[in-house]
């Protein structure tokens, strides 16, 4: 999906503020319906939103489905 997945850099796909997905997260450290945090490298990224649901995710994928309302790095 997003290519050369042999880089480890992270990527992230925001489409509208409906959906985001997310390569090479190292972790999830917060999950409810109002905000997402996770370790992206070696940073905490915070997303807010109402509804928020992971409806897919592995060992270095994921996608975030909801209403989106900030993505903070």
């Amino acid at each position: 999906m997003f290519g050369d997945t042999s880089i480890t850099k992270s990527f992230i796909q925001i489409t509208g503020q409906e959906c985001i997905k997310i390569l090479n997260y190292r972790k999830i450290l917060q999950y409810n319906e109002n905000e997402i945090i996770l370790l992206i490298e070696s940073k905490k990224t915070h997303i807010k939103g109402l509804k928020l649901n992971i409806t897919y995710f592995d060992e270095d994928e994921m996608t975030i489905q909801g209403c989106i309302k900030s993505i903070h790095f």
